[in-house]
């Protein structure tokens, strides 16, 4: 499961993008982000790229529900 949001960044060689918050259906658990390039400034970047393109993702290995913001999870 995904919720996304489109951002703009006026100046950086990605001016459009859409940003993805990835979920486990089942637990609800956050399990990434994926930023998506929508366009692409080929002359700042000094080479053509096709959009849509991910151009950035992180993954969680490790998540967890705690509590309150001080408890960490055990291992």
């Amino acid at each position: 499961m995904a919720i996304s949001t489109t951002l703009t960044q006026s100046g950086g060689p990605f001016p459009h993008q859409r940003l993805q918050l990835l979920f486990n259906p089942d637990t609800g658990l956050s399990l990434g982000i994926e930023l998506v390039a929508l366009t692409a400034d080929t002359h700042a970047l000094g080479v053509p790229v096709g959009t849509p393109a991910t151009i950035g993702y992180t993954l969680w290995e490790d998540v967890a529900f705690v509590p309150d913001t001080t408890t960490r999870p055990r291992p």
